[in-house]
């Protein structure tokens, strides 16, 4: 049963596709039905072929409804009104998705992207339930394609525009922040970082959010406590660095925060998702503005394995002037160090970049990739972009944000564009100065709660 279930399922996401295809190419309404043998333990003369239909019309949102039928039973509802139209050679019995294997139904589900998800919650209360279900999320993130993601970009106080990108086609859409009672929408929001697509984002008023952009579900998190001697002031104290990831080793989502108080020690405050607080890290090792290393360009931390990464400029005996580094955090350690160096030696225009499961950093028009992870001397330059295809006045805010599949690389240097290494073109996508000041991040589609993690 188990090979026979499995051919079902091959032929279930063929079909799926088929669909998904035919929906992505037509306006139009349209039906489709394939027959599929599904082997019981009786003989091969008593084998029922099923057939399963699906309907959809655009005029509505998006809805799929499964239907599976028997042999010559072939009742049909209209996914809005309801109508009906059966045949005559038997009574109308229907066998419905949720009545079908639920082992099989979930795993068909678990590969659709999560913003159908949230519209299939609707279709019956078991496919609710499975799908708010915590190991169907669970599994349901397993099977994200991290390729495939969106760029959410911090162009105003209230709001943020969204960048879906596939292979040089570039879809934008306005998204607006949580309501929060607290939130003045006077400043840029600070992004932390995302995760499992998850998004953690700083406002102008103090106030910290987790925050799904898909799900549009959101947890505010309580304010963290600084003991501020009584000489200075909140004023005087600002987010040195920050950074937002995953901690596989207790299972739990992390928010870091190293404050900087003026004539203090940095201080590093790390929050958890499961004990819903804040707690202080006395034993990290200390960053210092007069020793080994000090923070520079971005205060939000890039996260790849588990490990939180920022641009420094290093100091120490052991440094050359102006010597760039890639400092870095493990979120189970907890502690800070200097992972590598940068290719080149000069403090100009430096960043990180995460693509995939590998580390790019940017630095004079030329793009690194790190092909051993941790590995210094596996620094690899791959790109370089030529600076007679920028638009003008680009100076020194250029930062490469992503690398796509097709080999373009989207920049910001005042506008926002794609850059073709291949050809050296340079193509305008946001033509606003207010992409100037942006924060950016790239997230994921899931249905993951950031109220639970789950």
């Amino acid at each position: 049963m188990v090979y026979e279930s499995a051919k079902i399922l091959k032929n279930l996401i063929k079909m799926k596709k088929y669909i998904i295809l035919k929906l992505q190419k037509t306006k139009k309404s349209f039906s489709y039905s394939q027959r599929l043998h599904v082997p019981s333990s009786s003989p091969p003369s008593n084998l029922k072929p099923l057939t399963l239909r699906v309907q959809h019309k655009n005029v509505a949102p998006p809805l799929f409804i499964l239907s599976f039928y028997m042999k010559n039973k072939t009742q049909i509802s209209h996914p809005k009104h309801g109508r009906r139209r059966q045949t005559d050679s038997a009574p109308a019995t229907t066998i419905v998705g949720p009545d079908f294997d639920h082992d099989i139904i979930a795993e068909i589900l678990s590969r659709l992207p999560a913003k159908s998800l949230l519209r299939f919650r609707c279709v019956c209360k078991s496919w609710l339930a499975l799908i708010s279900d915590p190991s169907f999320v669970k599994n349901h993130l397993s099977r994200v394609n991290t390729n495939h993601f969106n760029l959410l970009l911090g162009t105003r106080p209230l709001q943020a525009s969204v960048l879906k990108l596939d292979d040089g086609d570039v879809a934008i859409t306005e998204l607006d922040y949580p309501e929060m009672h607290d939130f003045e929408g006077e400043c840029f929001p600070n992004i932390y970082g995302s995760c499992n697509g998850l998004i953690c984002i700083e406002f102008g008023s103090g106030s910290i959010i987790l925050w799904n952009p898909c799900t549009r579900e959101f947890k505010q998190l309580p304010e963290p406590e600084l003991h501020i001697c009584e000489s200075s002031s909140i004023f005087e104290s600002f987010v040195y660095l920050a950074g937002f990831g995953y901690d596989s080793t207790i299972e739990d989502y992390k928010v870091i925060r190293a404050t900087k108080i003026y004539e203090a020690e940095t201080t590093l405050q790390v929050f958890t998702l499961k004990t819903g607080s804040w707690r202080p890290n006395p034993d990290f090792n200390h960053i210092s503005q007069g020793s080994e290393y000090i923070y520079r360009f971005e205060k939000q931390g890039f996260l790849l394995n588990e490990t939180l990464h920022w641009v420094a400029l290093l100091r120490g005996v052991e440094y050359e002037e102006g010597t760039l580094g890639i400092l870095s955090l493990g979120l189970a350690e907890e502690k800070f160090k200097v992972m590598a160096l940068f290719p080149c030696h000069s403090p100009i225009s430096a960043s990180i970049l995460t693509v995939g499961n590998s580390l790019f950093v940017y630095h004079e028009f030329g793009i690194w990739m790190m092909k051993e992870y941790g590995v210094e001397e596996s620094w690899t330059k791959v790109i370089y972009i030529s600076p007679e295809c920028l638009p003008q006045h680009f100076d020194n805010m250029l930062t490469p944000l992503c690398i796509l599949e097709n080999g373009e690389v989207l920049l910001r240097c005042r506008s926002l564009g794609l850059y073709n290494p291949e050809e050296k073109t340079f193509r305008n996508i946001i033509c606003d100065c207010e992409a100037y000041f942006l924060h950016y991040v790239a997230y994921v589609e899931t249905l993951v709660s950031p109220i639970t993690g789950m």
